[in-house]
């Protein structure tokens, strides 16, 4: 039985239904990766009429379970002089069935260390067997290591008195906008519309709810929820596969995700924004490895089935948490249920993720009617991004994301470790280590590709390096240089990237304690968020001048279409009788806000009105004590419809935080024709009351 090949069985019976009829063989048919040839028996090999088990390469699903469920050989003759011993033999076989190769110095998998071992040890040196078992107690020491880890970063960001941010702030307005829209009972993708699921903001719900926190700390603490859930899959795969050591980096790793407070991996920053893609990044990287590293249990069938429940509990949560990462591991998720030699672990796993998807569903929407709906409006959502006009999707290829300067040298290793595999003979590991590099270049492609940054997941190879290392046969070699030399190496090289980005992550959570309190500002108060505060130095409007291309148009254009040729959604507009010039706000959004809040609670008659923003972000709602509208995009995507309309305000800023969505809001009222009436002009603001469009004459 070749074990280095990927032609092994998936099921048991499989190896006896491929054997070729007598006679078929002939002398010169090699079994490849062995040096063996069909009919003759190499040196240190089985009886004829048994199978001596070889050590077996641990990321090659179908071979060790193979050699878990091929029925053990028959006994071993008495031993003869010069013979190996029966209790070795019976401790070869007995270590073949289970999976483990004899781990004491000097001991072999087998007699002659398995098919073809005494070539093998007469050439580059014993194959190495699999590890041993990961030592009893991993488990509660891991349960334990990271339950520690996570209290402590939780004390550290809890115990702020003050939360900087310095950047982003209009994004963690939309998340603080989900959130409380959930806790007054609107459903997302039915109520508003969002192309990120529900649990995106649920978490920041819970927290809020639960301990009675403010928007701004109930964000902290929703870290802290998810990063308590992930515990039992961080511990499960350092149990079941990497070990006491890999499987704490890999926890502390997907634990600082979950805790920091920065948008990007690869720079200072500090913010409260996109909590929900550092989530999905620490939930999809170790499911990832539980699909690219075999278990290494004595109990074949209780690995199977926790893994079952973990990958199918976990792809449901991607799918409500971010569509974006869910699509990502699909695409590991079908090489291995393809080729992965788990078909029936591949099989329960769905069975397991629908259900997990569907009565959620049903539950939140009131139905299963209603869910279908919810289940519609997600899909239109997801496509109002992809086909919007006003906020370009992802424009960078995944080509040209691998190949930036930020991500090069991580791609580059991640081939490296592809080709090892490859050349080891382990295929289907090869096929489902790719389909990973594949699955997280979508993932960043789809978050980040127009300024390609956060490939973040390449960094998680470390662990399963420290494990590859042990399944690849010292003979191995790329460019000359011996495998494991070459993985060693790479493993330094990753681990320095993961130990920057930790350290920049690191900064995010303690960043409040090294801010003085005299250079702070806290412009959310009226928001629900009294301790979100702002350097002094970025306070102040300011704005600039957006930069129109040069382009062309026909002339015999109406002006309004000759306009949108020109410039787009950008370039000023006119709606009222005032201009609003084309300038986009850059600094003191807060300011903006205050400025429309106070003036709308100095005025009765504008208070408790629906109000909808011509911006990206629909957020002021919440800061002047109106009811939610619903219907909305809390993050403009595509044309309004008929929610101008229904709005009971309009408010349009001077200056916006996006232009093209403010210049898109003014051209979808002009076109409609809808009846505007100013109601409070600032320097920063026009506020319209609405009215829809008058019938035409005769209808």
């Amino acid at each position: 039985m070749n074990l280095f090949s990927d032609k092994a069985a998936d099921a048991p019976g499989r190896a006896a239904k491929d054997a070729p009829a007598p006679g078929d063989a002939t002398p010169g048919d090699a079994r490849p990766g062995t040096g063996e040839t069909a009919g003759s028996a190499p040196a240190g090999s089985a009886p004829a009429g048994t199978e001596a088990p070889a050590s077996l390469p641990i990321l090659d699903y179908a071979a060790y379970y193979e050699a878990a469920e091929t029925p053990l050989p028959p006994p071993a003759p008495e031993p003869q002089p010069g013979a190996a011993s029966t209790r070795r033999t019976r401790r070869a076989a007995g270590d073949a069935e289970t999976g483990d190769a004899d781990a004491r110095p000097g001991g072999t998998a087998g007699a002659g260390a398995g098919a073809g071992g005494a070539e093998a040890d007469a050439g580059a040196g014993r194959r190495p067997g699999p590890p041993p078992r990961i030592a009893a107690g991993t488990g509660w020491a891991l349960l334990l290591a990271l339950s520690a880890v996570a209290a402590a970063l939780a004390a550290a960001l809890l115990g702020t008195t003050q939360i900087f941010m310095s950047e982003m702030i209009h994004d963690v307005l939309h998340l603080i906008d989900g959130a409380r829209r959930i806790a007054v009972g609107q459903v997302p993708h039915v109520d508003f519309h969002t192309p990120l699921g529900r649990l995106s903001f649920q978490p920041v719900t819970w927290a809020a709810e639960l301990f009675g926190l403010n928007w701004d700390r109930a964000i902290l603490a929703a870290n802290g929820l998810v990063a308590a859930a992930l515990l039992p899959l961080l511990v499960w795969a350092g149990r079941s596969r990497l070990g006491f050591w890999p499987g704490l980096g890999l926890g502390i790793f997907c634990l600082y995700l979950c805790f920091a407070l920065t948008w990007r991996f690869d720079y200072e920053a500090s913010t409260l924004a996109m909590s929900y893609n550092r989530w999905g990044w620490a939930l999809a990287l170790p499911l990832s490895v539980l699909m690219i590293v075999p278990p290494r249990m004595q109990s074949r069938r209780a690995a199977d089935w926790v893994d079952a429940v973990l990958i199918g509990l976990g792809a449901a949560a991607l799918v409500w948490l971010k569509i974006t990462y869910a699509a990502g591991v699909a695409l590991l998720w079908l090489a291995w249920a393809a080729a992965g030699g788990r078909r029936m672990v591949a099989l329960r796993s769905v069975l397991v993720g629908i259900p997990a998807i569907v009565i959620p569903a049903i539950i939140v929407a009131g139905g299963p009617g209603a869910a279908i709906g919810m289940a519609e409006g997600y899909f239109g959502d997801l496509m109002d991004v992809r086909n919007s006009n006003i906020r370009a999707s992802a424009g960078a290829p995944p080509l040209a994301i691998l190949a930036a300067p930020v991500h090069a040298p991580l791609a580059i290793i991640w081939v490296v470790a592809g080709l090892l595999l490859l050349k080891a003979g382990l295929r289907r590991s090869a096929l489902m280590w790719f389909a990973a590099m594949a699955g997280t270049t979508l993932i960043a492609w789809q978050n980040y590709g127009n300024n390609q940054v956060g490939l973040v997941g390449l960094a998680a190879c470390l662990p399963v390096f420290a494990v590859v290392i042990g399944a690849v046969r010292p003979d191995v070699k790329l460019a000359g240089i011996p495998a494991d030399t070459a993985l060693r190496a790479m493993t330094v090289a990753v681990a320095l990237v993961a130990a920057q980005q930790v350290l920049l992550l690191n900064r995010s959570i303690f960043v409040g304690y090294r801010e003085a309190d005299g250079l702070r500002e806290h412009p959310f108060v009226a928001l629900g968020a009294p301790d979100l505060a702002i350097k002094t130095s970025l306070s102040g409007v300011v704005a600039e001048q957006s930069i129109v291309p040069p382009r062309t148009a026909p002339e015999n254009l109406a002006p309004d279409q000759r306009r949108r040729e020109l410039f787009g959604t950008l370039g000023a507009r006119t709606l009222g009788g005032r201009e609003f010039p084309d300038c986009t706000v850059r600094r003191g959004i807060p300011q903006v806000q205050e400025a429309l809040q106070e003036a709308i609670a100095a005025r009765p008659a504008l208070q408790g009105r629906t109000i909808l923003v011509a911006d990206i972000v629909n957020h002021m709602w919440m800061s002047v004590g109106a009811p939610p509208q619903e219907g909305v995009q809390i993050w403009q995507y595509s044309p309004h419809g008929d929610t101008i309309a229904e709005a009971e305000l309009f408010a349009v800023p001077t200056c916006a935080i996006d232009t093209s969505n403010r210049n898109q809001a003014i051209d979808e009222a002009l076109a409609r024709g809808d009846r505007l009436t100013s109601v409070l002009s600032l320097p920063l603001w026009e506020v319209f009351e609405t009215a829809p469009a008058l019938p035409a004459p005769g209808n």
